[in-house]
């Protein structure tokens, strides 16, 4: 943990698996019921258990990005037994990952990678199901020793899905230096690549319809109102699909900005908006994500010295929020926005979105040096609309896209 707590000292993104629990279920429904029911009655036991499912540490690490596991894998079909897959919904966290939030209400775990379906024994009598701990299929292979004429077996959890987190961000920084080559930039300053890896992993990730659909079932009148964060407690930011950030496509831009900002100091990020959107009721999707790595001072409550933000532009492009909640995005390192609409708006050709990018001091009267940080920002559209995304955007940035400091 001392490590985790020098991570902004030594310039290091440290990725942490968000822990796993291999509790019995008692979900009060036998396996006849369906699946549907299955799935519903699993997720309530869950929910009403997530006091003893928390993240185990140090994956409550403000500074870390925390990894949880997907219900997924692509072993195929397997061999049931008396084996029983609770959930069915793709994008549902693992049954045995550990929930959220982490400090200070903050989204945690900030992503799922694919962990593997974790399967239960059906129980003979009553309604106890028990973890089915057996090295065969489903789930993910993996090399392991011993004598077997493979030397592979079947393995799951949070574990498996942060070692997939940790290939996506080498293959995040490949993509960073080409893009440096690219735009002549030359070597990105070492301080900057923690931070952009983070918020690059973070950018590609989503809730999943269905999954946000399954999870309904926790609605109540009683926490309507704050649902989404019961939402994020079982997702965080989302699944990561590690291409959306990699590849743009014609309806797709995505721009990559870093920076380093003092205490009450700020950046603006001008993004040029398509002409071929003005006036259209066509959907648009805007996703903005901010990652940085703070000092720490643990003799205060708020433990996180350095918190930055942006306001999005939601009335500028004629969206809103549709996931993660405003508040809980800005409490720890990693603010994730995800917007879509479809209001017509006007606008003039050269027209740009403004989004700045401030500092200011959390647990501290006085940050004493500069905060390096990271920003991605997407514009999307449906495929096959009659505007060239991409192809706009590029022509009007030209060469990567500038900033401008604000006192």
């Amino acid at each position: 943990m001392a490590t985790l707590i020098h991570g902004f000292r030594y310039n290091v993104l440290f990725c942490v698996s968000a822990g796993n629990h291999t509790h019995d279920l008692d979900i009060s429904v036998s396996e006849e019921s369906g699946s549907d029911e299955l799935e519903r009655k699993t997720l309530s036991a869950i929910d009403g258990d997530v006091r003893n499912r928390r993240l185990l540490s140090p994956a409550e690490s403000i500074n870390a990005l925390t990894v949880g596991a997907l219900h997924h894998d692509k072993s195929g079909d397997y061999i049931r037994d008396r084996r029983v897959d609770l959930l069915s919904t793709p994008g549902l966290a693992s049954p045995i990952s550990a929930r959220g939030g982490g400090f200070n209400r903050s989204v945690k775990p900030e992503v799922l990678f694919p962990g593997g379906r974790q399967l239960f024994l059906a129980p003979v009598i009553g309604s106890q199901y028990k973890i089915a701990e057996i090295d065969k299929a489903p789930g993910q292979l993996v090399a392991c020793p011993g004598v077997t004429l493979d030397r592979a077996t079947y393995t799951r959890g949070t574990s498996n899905a942060t070692a997939l987190a940790t290939r996506g961000a080498a293959r995040c920084y490949n993509l960073l230096e080409e893009l440096a080559a690219m735009y002549g930039i030359g070597n990105i300053a070492d301080k900057n690549i923690p931070s952009l890896l983070k918020a690059m992993i973070v950018h590609s990730s989503r809730w999943d319809k269905e999954a946000e659909k399954s999870l309904s079932v926790l609605k109540t009148h009683n926490n309507s109102r704050i649902f989404k964060n019961i939402i994020s407690k079982h997702l965080g930011y989302g699944s990561t699909n590690i291409d959306r950030v990699l590849i743009c496509t014609e309806e797709r831009a995505t721009v990559l900005g870093y920076g380093e900002l003092e205490q009450d100091k700020a950046h603006i990020y001008n993004l040029p908006l398509p002409a071929g959107l003005s006036g259209t009721t066509l959907w648009r999707g805007l996703v903005i994500t901010l990652a940085w790595i703070t000092p720490i001072n643990v003799e205060h409550r708020k433990y996180r010295q350095a918190h930055l933000r942006f306001t999005p532009p939601l009335d500028e492009l004629g969206v809103r929020r549709t996931e993660a909640d405003w508040r809980a995005v800005q409490r720890g390192t990693v603010q994730h926005e995800v917007m879509s609409g479809n209001k017509a708006l006007d606008f003039l050709d050269g027209e740009e979105l403004s989004i700045r990018v401030e500092c200011r001091a959390d647990a501290a009267n006085k940050i004493s040096e500069g905060i390096p940080y990271a920003i991605a920002v997407t514009l999307e559209m449906d495929e096959g609309v009659p505007v060239s995304v991409y192809q706009e955007i590029r022509q009007k940035l030209g060469v990567a896209i500038q900033i401008k400091p604000q006192v």
